[in-house]
């Protein structure tokens, strides 16, 4: 029988406040205080009975919060990974993911390679082995992001049928051009990378991935089990059908989602030889047979590439103008350079290394005890330090953290600036550009004026500037000593 994997992104923007990591009361998520309590109670924690027979990943700044706020659900992960663990021949069904949800490919090489490494820290550190697997933001990709990531000790990643350019059966047949229509997607595929090593790659199955986000798959325990039925029908046992989606869909999305979810796995393990498996169990047992080039800067959710976090390309939720787009991109990087010099320069000075010592901090962000921070001193100091000189040491690699979170995809995903995701990114923004004044960094007119050119689509939101402003005049007042 031809093999099933569900694969589930679960994220949510970054929605602490950056001056003091506590998430503000977001009104349209009544009756609850804020978006990530309301989708975890609809989505988050009814899924995780489905999670051991799925794949999934959970996006590292959401799966701090659930850590924090919802201490049981934390655990209903962890140990759904484990009993995956027991079920697919010790292949756990959890992905990585790159630290924020950042277009990886729009990245400097430094931050990529340092958002994938964190990725797999935390996950290391949270689920106690090593991960198979890398769910990429969007599933935006070039060949740079899948050699950082097979560098990073990835095996494989999952995209959508549109970002296969040509394939070819190995070990040298002909290559051949193909579309989201003529992929076949019931297989893995190698793809071959400049190092000369290689990862796997998965591309999901299009039409049932759409069904099931965009249709009405998920109402009904009963049609979502039918329609998978119907797509084993003509599949061979080495084939495989698969699909991803956001998380969300199970329950939040669709309210009947996640009892749907679940009735469908129940009902195929109740089967003499179950159909389900996960990526790592199916790659182990049917390693790739052909080759595949994928189409470079391209992602799942814009039609124009990555287009959608960076220009006016039209790939919007309902309408409006995104010429707003490029200003910001271009006032965020313009900031990010800023700062990243401030950082050279000073950081030197308590830091032997102190792109290494950013690349190393992720340990303290996960576990801050004693005995990781003094592993992490005595490995990154320059000189011994006292308690004052690592206090202030810490603001610099805080900086890094706020400056690279600023470019989290949603800031830019939907339709106009003065929206909540993109108030949620000037508000990083904002962060790093008071720490980074700290140093002596003198930014504040460069992005202002930056931010100017990107006007909003509500002419009493003004521009983006006018939204900056108002973001530092709400700005929580906490002591400025970490």
């Amino acid at each position: 029988m031809a093999k099933i994997i569900l694969h589930l992104h679960l994220y949510q923007p970054p929605r602490e406040n950056p001056w003091t990591d506590q998430v503000d009361p977001e009104p349209p998520a009544a009756p609850l205080a804020n978006w990530n309590e309301r989708i975890s109670a609809e989505c988050y924690e009814p899924s995780i009975k489905s999670l051991a027979h799925v794949s999934w990943n959970v996006a590292p700044t959401l799966f701090r919060w659930i850590h924090k706020y919802r201490p049981h659900a934390y655990a209903g992960i962890l140990e759904a990974d484990r009993k995956s663990r027991e079920l697919y021949q010790g292949h756990g069904s959890a992905l990585a993911h790159p630290f924020h949800h950042a277009i990886l490919p729009l990245l400097s090489a430094g931050d990529r390679d340092t958002e994938i490494f964190w990725g797999r820290r935390d996950f290391e550190l949270r689920f106690g082995r090593s991960p198979e697997g890398l769910w990429l933001p969007e599933t935006a990709v070039d060949m740079a992001t899948l050699s950082a990531a097979c560098e990073a000790g990835i095996h494989f990643v999952i995209l959508a049928p549109s970002q296969a350019l040509r394939v070819r059966r190995l070990p040298d047949s002909p290559w051949q051009d193909v579309t989201c229509e003529t992929l076949d997607t019931t297989c893995s595929y190698v793809c071959s990378l400049p190092s000369g090593k290689s990862l796997a790659v998965f591309f999901y199955n299009g039409s049932l991935a759409h069904e099931i986000a965009f249709g009405r798959l998920a109402e009904s325990g009963e049609r979502f089990w039918e329609r998978i039925r119907r797509g084993l029908g003509n599949l061979g046992e080495t084939q495989l059908l698969h699909a991803a989606t956001d998380g969300e869909t199970y329950g939040h999305h669709t309210k009947e989602g996640a009892d749907s979810l679940f009735s469908v796995l129940s009902k195929f393990q109740k089967t003499a030889s179950t159909p389900l498996t996960n990526y790592g169990a199916y790659l182990e047992k049917f390693p790739p047979a052909y080759e595949v080039e994928i189409r470079e800067n391209s992602s799942w959710s814009c039609a124009h590439g990555i287009e959608r976090w960076r220009s006016d390309c039209g790939c919007r939720v309902t309408g409006g103008s995104q010429s707003w787009r490029g200003p910001l991109r271009q006032a965020l990087e313009w900031l990010a350079g800023e700062i990243n010099q401030v950082y050279q320069q000073k950081a030197s000075r308590y830091f032997k290394d102190p792109w290494l010592a950013r690349r190393d901090y992720i340990d303290l962000l996960c576990d801050p005890s004693w005995g990781v921070r003094e592993k992490f001193w005595d490995g990154h100091q320059s000189y011994f330090m006292d308690e004052i000189g690592r206090r202030q040491s810490l603001k610099f690699l805080e900086m890094q953290r706020f400056r690279m979170a600023m470019f989290t995809s949603c800031g830019w995903f939907f339709d106009d600036i003065a929206g909540l995701e993109a108030r949620l990114v000037l508000r990083l923004a904002a962060r790093a550009l008071e720490m980074a004044k700290d140093f002596g960094a003198n930014v504040d007119e460069g992005f202002v004026a930056r931010l100017a050119e990107a006007k909003s689509n509500d002419p009493e939101a003004g521009d983006g500037a006018t939204i900056y402003r108002q973001i530092l005049q709400a700005k929580a007042a906490v002591p400025k000593a970490l």
